[in-house]
């Protein structure tokens, strides 16, 4: 199951966006 946040998809284990690799962080974001 994917997490989506920002826009894009995101791997639930490591928050690893699929599209850019880059890694959601705790507190960097909100929706």
């Amino acid at each position: 199951e994917r997490k989506q946040s920002l826009g894009y998809d995101w791997h639930p284990e490591c928050l690893r966006c699929e599209e850019c690799g880059k890694r959601l962080n705790p507190g960097q974001h909100a929706e």
